[in-house]
């Protein structure tokens, strides 16, 4: 992607608006990679960017409760966790969710498909 905007950018009249456009990336994007040279670009994809999450303390409570039940709402498992540990950090419902799918893909534990007939 870096060589394309390089050679993009070469073409007068491209901007980053257009280059973003024709390459489907957003156009800061573009004006960082124009600003990069080779080896800064290789460093910046050889940077390893892996976050914590903010509720992997309590991924084995999580596992463990979707291993009892694996169609366990992930509402539940946040009332759970607030029950069990009170020095649970304050977080978004959604955090949770996404916290709640994570595990059961990393565990391969999958809820259950309820098919509903009229």
């Amino acid at each position: 992607m870096w060589h394309k905007v390089k050679q993009l950018s070469l073409i007068s009249g491209n901007s980053d608006v257009k280059i973003g456009r024709d390459l489907g990336i957003d156009r800061r994007t573009v004006a960082k990679y124009r600003k990069m040279n080779e080896t800064e670009f290789m460093e910046f994809v050889d940077k390893k960017r892996v976050y914590e999450k903010i509720l992997d303390p309590w991924y084995l409570f999580v596992k463990h409760l979707l291993e009892l039940d694996n169609g366990l709402p992930a509402a539940v498992v946040e009332d759970r966790l607030k029950e069990h540990y009170p020095d649970l950090p304050k977080v978004n419902s959604k955090t949770v969710y996404n916290f709640v799918k994570y595990v059961r893909k990393k565990e391969k534990i999958f809820a259950p498909v309820i098919v509903q007939q009229r």
